[in-house]
């Protein structure tokens, strides 16, 4: 309504420069001069105001888009299994979201408003045809053939935008790469031949630009040509009219000032092509990150439920050929029990444990957490009961404490250091300088033992109080004292909470009430160690 509005505002100057023409000067009235200018100026304080207030709403309205786009967009991520990001690089990712905020950009940029100018701007043309009735056709026309132009050469702008935001993530990617291996590439010599690949992909990048920048700049050129070729045209045309006696002065500056205004929006239009192509390119990187599935947060309570665990005829199917990793799988997992597995590599442990933990869905049976299906829309308040740890659990950027208590999740410090003496972690953190305080995460390089991240990785599992405990070979890089302590704590937790340990190592296994083995994605009781109920719980395969 208000492009509408200021559309027709803009009907005053020229309006007002045909009254002057064809009438003020012809008749000397100063008078009706002096009233035309009072009414033009109104009409520029109204149309100024206009314009302000709308930029306003625009902005505030683009704020909003941007603010609930990333929540939403972050909401996904978290709630989106990993497997959907491991075969997606990370530099395509934060491409993705670099577009998100692009994007957001442009809902709240005047540009926006283009769409909504280009049809009020037949407003112009209309009052153009009638003042001036054939001469419309002449901006018309030229119109007509520089779109046809600017867009033949839009196709080509489009495929060297996209070529280009590929090249720009495969340098991403070797950056990233190069970056995180430069101990490895210092050690082995390979400086030379690392420059030479780079100066490679920097040449295609260097090319693709190159080509991007003299195809917007003619863009550029072409809206401007046919700006100073509308202008021409009409002058001629109209002064040919006036010549013959069909037309008026005062009607040539109108036409001249009215076609100026008609074809304004298709100016802008040519010169935002190459915006707008960068746009569609933003725009099909964030669908992508969209199109992750949306966990659907149930309202109701679960209410009171054990940490037992149970699979139901589970098939898990990875890969493009779609391979069962994990075939008919029935076990059951009694509260307070202790589950020990172990199987060769490649045998589906990790998928096993991925899926008690909730980070990936079957693709056949069910699993239930507490006799509650973990697929269904109690899914997030049944993650909450366990805790997952594996070989690479992650630390982030703080302090000892504040990764132990997840920046403020764990309000309880007297819990959180507690679990930290529970495994023996809390002495060697008092052997610190500055104890709990001591600033630890991935750009501070080797100040803390990896033993020691990873026992600050357990207790932070252990200080949210899990009814269920998935360890996924856990204790790979503890030494020999930290696994100790890890044993030693497990042993008092017996009968507290749901155990399930993964490990190659026999002192770990000895913890558990009863052991499995898998092998080619089927379960097998493991030697004698299978309690007396073990046939009713586990599914023995061959």
């Amino acid at each position: 309504m208000a492009s509408v509005l200021t559309n027709i505002l803009g009907l005053a100057m020229p309006l007002a420069v045909l009254q002057v023409y064809d009438r003020v000067l012809p008749n000397a009235s100063l008078n009706t001069l002096w009233v035309l200018i009072a009414g033009v100026v109104t009409v520029l304080i109204a149309d100024g105001v206009i314009k302000v207030s709308r930029a306003a709403v625009v902005g505030r309205l683009g704020a909003g888009f941007n603010h609930q786009a990333h929540k939403e967009l972050f909401r996904r991520i978290l709630d989106a299994e990993t497997d959907l990001f491991a075969s997606v690089p990370v530099s395509v990712q934060a491409h993705r979201l670099r577009s998100l905020q692009s994007v957001a950009e442009h809902y709240g940029d005047q540009r926006r408003l283009l769409a909504v100018d280009l049809p009020a701007g037949t407003i112009f043309f209309v009052v153009l045809a009638y003042i001036a009735g054939p001469l419309a056709l002449v901006p018309l026309c030229l119109l007509c053939g520089f779109l046809m132009f600017a867009l033949k050469r839009n196709r080509l702008l489009q495929k060297v935008i996209a070529e280009r935001s590929e090249q720009g993530d495969r340098k991403s990617d070797f950056i990233l790469e190069v970056l995180s291996g430069a101990k490895t590439v210092k050690s082995q010599a390979m400086e030379a031949l690392i420059m030479r690949r780079f100066e490679r992909l920097q040449k295609q990048a260097a090319e693709l630009n190159a080509n991007f920048i003299r195809l917007s700049g003619q863009q550029r050129d072409i809206a401007s040509i046919f700006g100073t070729t509308t202008t021409v045209c009409v002058v001629v045309f109209g002064a040919a009219m006036v010549i013959y006696g069909n037309f008026s002065i005062g009607g040539v500056a109108a036409s001249t000032l009215l076609s100026g205004q008609f074809v304004q929006p298709f100016l802008r239009a040519i010169n935002q092509l190459t915006d707008m192509q960068r746009l569609n390119n933003d725009y099909s990187q964030v669908k992508a990150l969209f199109q992750l599935p949306v966990v659907e947060d149930n309202r109701t309570p679960v209410g009171e439920t054990d940490s037992s665990i149970e699979l139901v005829n589970v098939s898990v199917l990875r890969g493009e050929g779609r391979d069962r990793v994990l075939e008919n799988v029935n076990l059951r997992i009694e509260a307070g029990e202790f589950l020990g597995v172990r199987g060769p590599e490649g045998s589906g442990k990790t998928n096993l444990m991925r899926l008690i933990a909730g980070e990936i869905q079957p693709d056949e049976g069910r699993v239930l957490i507490g006799g509650h299906d973990y697929s269904g829309p109690e899914r997030k308040a049944l993650r909450k009961n366990v805790a997952y740890l594996d070989s690479q659990s992650a630390i982030f950027n703080g302090s000892i404490l504040e990764n132990i208590t997840m920046f403020g999740a764990v309000s309880d410090i007297a819990r959180a250091r507690m679990a930290a003496g529970l495994i023996g972690l809390e002495k060697e953190i008092h052997l610190l300088p500055k104890g709990y305080d001591t600033q630890i995460g991935s750009d501070l390089g080797g100040r803390v033992p990896t033993s020691t991240l990873q026992r600050i990785c357990i207790a932070r599992a252990l200080a949210v109080e899990p009814g269920i405990l998935v360890l996924n070979e856990a204790n790979a890089l503890l030494d020999l004292p930290a696994e100790r302590g890890l044993i030693s704590a497990l042993r008092r937790l017996k009968g507290l909470l749901t155990v399930v340990i993964v490990s190659h190592r026999p002192s770990m296994l000895a913890v558990a009430d009863r052991q499995i083995e898998l092998r080619d994605g089927k379960i097998y009781l493991h030697g004698g160690t299978a309690h007396a109920g073990a046939p009713a719980s586990v599914e023995v395969a061959g």
